[in-house]
C-alpha cells in the first residue's frame, strides 16, 4: 500500500515536477501499486509478449523471485487477456551524462562513507528536440521511492524511465549505494546493438534494482553481477556500487560483452567515474584530448584534480562545490541537442545515516537556473 505520497520540488508550470513515494507491502502489491500510478498518471502502454516471455519470465522466477512477483502485481492490473510483457513500467527514455564520486570513511569530515552524484540530461525530449504540444520532456518526472517490502531490502532511490524497476541511484538499508553512468564512449565509437525489447536476464535498469533488493555489501554485489544474464536495452553502461564499510568498485563489460572488469576503490583515496569506460585506459591510463569543457574526460580529470588539491577530510560544502564545477549550467554540451543540457540533480549518499540529500534543476527564469535547494530524505 502507498503510505505517502508528495510533490518535493518543482510543479507542473516548471521544467520539473519530482514526486516522492512511500510503499509498503508484498512485492505483489508494491508492483501492483507503481502499475497503478504508471497506467494512471503517465499513460503507460504494454507491448506484446515475444514468444521467448515464458522463458524470461522463468528466469525472474528462479534467479529475482522479488521480480517476479512484482510482475504478478503488474498483471493483476491487466484489462485483456491478450499476452502482453508486463516486465517494465516505461514511461520515458534517453541518453544521459554524469559524473560520480565515492568518498570513503577516511576522506569525509563524518568517517561515513559518502557518494556523491551529478545527473546530468538535455532539458528536450529523448532526441534532444523542443517538446511538441503535450509531449513532455523526457526526464521532467522523476520519482524519489522508498519500498518496504515483504521479501528484499528496504530501499531509497530516485527513479525515471521505468516505474517498476529503474533504478538511477539509491541505497538500501543494509547501505549499499548503487550509481549508474552510460558508456558515451562505446555509444560514440563503436555500433551498438541494443535489444530494444525484454530479454531473458536483466537490463541495464533491472540489474541496479536487483542490487538493492538483494546485496548488503560490496562483495554480494560482485557475485550478483558475475553470476547474473545481463542486456542493455537501450544504451550500454557501467556501474559504481559502494557500502557501509567504505569499500567500492566500478563495474564494467567490454563493447562486446564478452568481457567483465571490476575496478576496486582504495579506502583512503575517492574514486571517480564520468562517461568512458576505465577498462581502455589501463595500465598507462592516458586519455584523449578534448575541447569541450565538460566532456567525459576533461570532468574526470578536473574531479581528480580538484580532489588532490584539496584538503582532506573532505566537508560536505567542499563536496557539493567539487560537483559544482563539473555541473552543466552554461552553454556546455552533453550532445547534440535544441535545447541545453543540464545537471538535472545532484545526488549525495551519506551511507552511514542512510540519508539521501538531492538538489534537482527546476528551470529557467531568463538566463537565470533555478534549482530546488537540497531536500533531505531518510530511509
Amino acid at each position: 500500500m502507498i503510505l505517502e505520497e508528495k510533490i518535493v520540488a518543482g510543479s507542473q508550470d516548471d521544467f520539473m515536477e519530482v514526486r516522492y513515494l512511500k510503499i509498503k507491502g508484498t512485492n505483489f502489491e508494491i508492483g501492483r501499486e507503481l502499475a497503478r500510478i504508471g497506467i494512471e498518471r503517465h499513460g503507460v502502454k504494454f507491448n506484446p509478449a515475444e514468444p521467448r516471455y515464458i522463458y524470461q519470465m522463468s528466469y525472474y522466477k528462479e534467479h529475482y523471485p522479488i521480480l517476479y512477483n512484482r510482475i504478478i502485481g503488474v498483471e493483476s492490473l491487466a484489462t485483456t487477456k491478450e499476452n502482453l510483457d508486463h516486465s517494465t513500467l516505461m514511461y520515458s527514455s534517453g541518453l544521459f551524462g554524469c559524473s560520480v564520486v565515492f568518498y570513503p570513511p577516511a576522506a569525509t569530515y563524518n568517517r561515513s562513507p559518502i557518494v556523491s552524484r551529478n545527473f546530468d540530461f538535455t532539458t528536450g525530449t529523448v532526441s534532444g528536440k523542443v517538446p511538441n504540444g503535450s509531449e513532455k520532456p523526457a526526464l521532467s518526472q522523476p520519482y524519489i521511492i522508498e519500498t518496504h517490502p515483504d521479501e528484499g531490502y528496504s530501499s531509497l532511490y530516485l527513479s525515471s524511465f521505468d516505474l517498476l524497476s529503474g533504478v538511477i541511484d539509491g541505497i538500501n538499508s543494509e547501505g549499499l549505494v548503487v550509481t549508474m553512468l552510460a558508456d558515451d564512449e562505446a555509444i560514440a565509437s563503436f555500433p551498438i546493438d541494443p535489444s530494444y525489447t525484454s530479454q531473458v536476464g536483466l537490463n541495464e535498469l533491472q540489474t541496479l534494482r536487483m542490487l538493492l533488493d538483494t546485496c548488503s555489501n560490496v562483495e554480494e554485489a560482485k557475485r550478483a553481477l558475475y553470476s547474473s544474464k545481463q542486456y542493455y536495452a537501450l544504451y550500454p553502461l557501467h556501474y559504481l556500487i559502494a557500502d557501509r564499510y567504505g569499500n567500492s568498485f566500478i563495474w564494467e563489460m567490454s563493447h562486446g560483452r564478452n568481457r567483465e572488469f571490476i575496478f576496486d576503490g582504495n579506502e583512503n583515496i575517492p574514486q571517480v567515474l564520468t562517461n568512458f569506460p576505465l577498462y581502455r585506459y589501463q595500465p598507462s591510463f592516458e586519455l584523449p584530448l578534448s575541447g569541450e569543457r565538460l566532456s567525459m574526460y576533461n570532468r574526470f580529470c578536473h574531479l581528480t584534480e580538484s580532489l588532490a588539491a584539496n584538503n582532506r577530510p573532505y566537508h560536505l560544502d567542499t563536496i557539493k562545490e567539487l560537483h559544482k564545477g563539473v555541473a552543466f549550467n552554461d552553454t556546455s554540451i552533453l550532445r547534440e541537442s535544441s535545447l541545453p543540457s543540464r545537471t538535472l540533480w545532484h545526488s549525495i549518499y551519506d551511507i552511514h545515516n542512510s540519508k539521501l540529500s538531492v538538489d534537482f534543476y527546476v528551470g529557467e527564469e531568463g538566463k537565470k537556473i533555478k534549482r530546488s535547494g537540497y531536500i533531505d530524505f531518510y530511509l
